[in-house]
């Protein structure tokens, strides 16, 4: 897919050269095959292992709530590292761009309502602050955490120590609790929401629905 589209702007300015400058073969794209995408995902992993995951993250809380809003929410780890307390009103989160963190596209800019779950974990954190408008998820020196960074002490904790290799039971990425919370959503059961909701709701254009339809609906 990534091919593809850079492929559409490499071919969309060669246009634009020989249109207004005059200086590219306005055919120079034609006839290049661009690669199928035929490709498999990887399942979205299974509640027990979410669950297992979680539990191995209780000896670090601030990781732990995290991890839980990011399972509760589907929120892209970038997304819920950006609220602040000022972004979230009871069940209601706002995901806007501010100077510490911009969005994806126009699309993950929304407001969404989170369960009880994740609604107790923010508006606790929330309550402890001392300025609002600082993450609610920030580091030390209440700035925006790096996702990197989250992302070695996310191993590390699953690892038990540093820089050790994960358990193959427990191997994960902050992304894959996003994966979780869409395939949990997506399939039959009490939790279903229609997949244009479901679209919108993690930040997703309404009308470009072809990767859920893709992966998660069956």
């Amino acid at each position: 897919v990534t091919v593809r589209r850079d492929f559409a702007r490499v071919g969309a300015f060669l246009y634009w050269l020989a249109r207004r400058k005059d200086a590219a073969d306005m055919n120079a794209c034609r006839g290049i095959d661009c690669p199928k995408d035929d490709g498999t995902t990887k399942e979205a992993p299974s509640s027990e292992k979410v669950k297992a995951v979680l539990a191995k993250l209780r000896r670090r809380p601030w990781l732990a709530e995290y991890c839980t809003v990011l399972a509760e929410t589907g929120l892209r780890p970038s997304e819920l590292l950006g609220v602040r307390g000022i972004d979230v009103r009871d069940k209601l989160v706002s995901i806007v761009p501010w100077e510490g963190r911009q969005l994806k596209s126009k699309w993950s800019k929304r407001t969404i309502e989170v369960n009880e779950v994740a609604a107790d974990i923010l508006k606790r954190r929330k309550e402890t602050m001392f300025v609002k408008t600082a993450p609610i998820f920030a580091n030390r020196l209440g700035e925006v955490y790096g996702e990197n960074s989250v992302y070695r002490l996310f191993c590390d904790t699953l690892a038990a120590e540093k820089r050790a290799k994960v358990p193959e039971a427990l191997k994960m990425t902050l992304y894959h609790f996003r994966h979780f919370f869409c395939s949990e959503h997506a399939a039959p059961g009490p939790q279903h929401m229609g997949i244009e909701a479901l679209a919108a709701y993690i930040g997703h254009s309404p009308a470009s629905t072809q990767t859920l339809l893709r992966w998660y609906t069956d």
